[in-house]
């Protein structure tokens, strides 16, 4: 088999098949019967918490800040940069400092 039968009715996935090879899996699984409706597969969700797990994985919070980030404005991002240098100075003074104290 190829393909397997995707349904996120708390997600806004609707209900089809997908080919494997489109598909990233994960460790997370919800023992389902074959022909479980949508309704089901929600009931489920929500009694095994596979949301909230997700949520706390480091590839879900990755692709949170990855939206985030495309979702800056343009003030929003200088502000970014100006939080960056200001990290950058106390972290290069402090290296100058060990360095003298090392030396």
């Amino acid at each position: 088999q190829r393909r397997a039968l995707v349904d996120g009715p708390t997600t806004g996935v609707p209900r089809q098949a997908l080919n494997f090879n489109i598909m990233s899996l994960t460790d997370f699984k919800i023992a389902l019967a074959p022909s479980a409706r949508s309704r089901t597969v929600r009931r489920h969700m929500e009694k095994s918490d596979v949301l909230e797990k997700w949520q706390k994985t480091a590839w879900a919070q990755k692709l949170h800040q990855r939206t985030t980030r495309k979702n800056l404005t343009d003030f929003e991002r200088f502000k970014l940069k100006v939080l960056k240098q200001k990290r950058s100075r106390i972290v290069r003074t402090a290296m100058k400092q060990l360095r003298k104290e090392s030396a």
